[in-house]
């Protein structure tokens, strides 16, 4: 690009004492189509790359995990999924085989039916760690994503059972989830 600005300026300065004039300026105008040019593929490449920068960030604002307390049961938080924002609280925790089951409560506030979902858990000791304890790496999580059939109806809260195992007492510290829904069912209007 620098290239043709100079040249075009160097043409300019020594136009006034050529003989062949039109020459010069048919290739003046030519630099400045080939400069046009140039700056319009600059300037849709920028938009592409901006475009791709605003898709990951909005990407990322879409989903998000959220941290349960398994002490501070009966309260709900929400959480962000890529179709939309549902709630989520945590009931129950109960001892089941080798590990625990967790009782969710899933809060859809929508007028719309989602059919089916997945769920994603991480556990394990808390991330709280004393002047004694090492500190503790993902090598020490456990994680598992389970896919459910069920329905989530519109303005209604649907019971989940999620089972977390091996777990002991000390592992159940630390939980975070994540959530995923695919399918959006919205009724057919009978008047169209």
């Amino acid at each position: 690009m620098i290239k043709y600005v100079q040249t075009i300026l160097f043409l300019i300065l020594i136009l006034p004492g050529c003989s062949q004039n039109d020459d010069i300026k048919n290739s003046i105008k030519a630099l400045k189509q080939q400069y046009d040019s140039t700056i319009v593929s600059i300037e849709k490449k920028v938009d592409s790359i901006q475009a791709v920068i605003m898709y990951s960030e909005y990407i990322k604002m879409k989903e998000e995990e959220i941290n349960v307390d398994p002490s501070s049961a009966e309260s709900y938080q929400t959480i962000k999924t890529s179709n939309g924002m549902f709630f989520i609280a945590l009931k129950e925790v109960r001892p089941y085989l080798n590990g625990y089951k967790l009782i969710l409560q899933i809060g859809n506030p929508y007028a719309i039916t989602f059919k089916g979902f997945k769920l994603k858990v991480t556990w394990g000791r808390d991330f709280a760690v004393d002047m004694n304890d090492s500190v503790q790496t993902d090598y020490d999580l456990q994680t598992k994503e389970e896919a459910f059939v069920k329905e989530l109806s519109p303005a209604a809260w649907t019971k989940v059972e999620l089972i977390l195992a091996p777990a002991k007492t000390e592992q159940l510290e630390y939980i975070r989830l994540s959530m995923s829904v695919n399918i959006v069912s919205l009724q057919t209007n009978e008047n169209d």
